[in-house]
């Protein structure tokens, strides 16, 4: 194989899916959000589906907005003290 045909080959295997979020496999992390996720585990492991991935040429998902917790009344400790 020449330089020219791994490079093409790395570039097949590697350049289509990025990871949406954080991919764990057997406890281990796998990959980061934003790393290049080989083709083939996207297929063995059915991340488009799932996903986990999205095309690289795709918009980065919007994340969920997380509503604040809400807040109970003040605590008042001393509520005859004038501070």
């Amino acid at each position: 194989m020449t330089p020219e045909e791994y490079d093409a080959a790395r570039v097949a295997e590697y350049g289509k899916y990025v990871a949406n979020q954080t991919i764990m496999y057997n406890e281990a992390r796998a990959y980061n959000e934003g790393d290049a996720v080989p083709v083939s585990n996207v297929e063995r492991y059915h991340y488009l589906e799932s996903g986990l991935v999205r095309l690289v040429d795709e918009p980065e998902p919007v994340p969920a907005v997380q509503e604040p917790t809400p807040q109970g009344e003040d605590i008042v400790i001393n509520p005859e003290s004038k501070d």
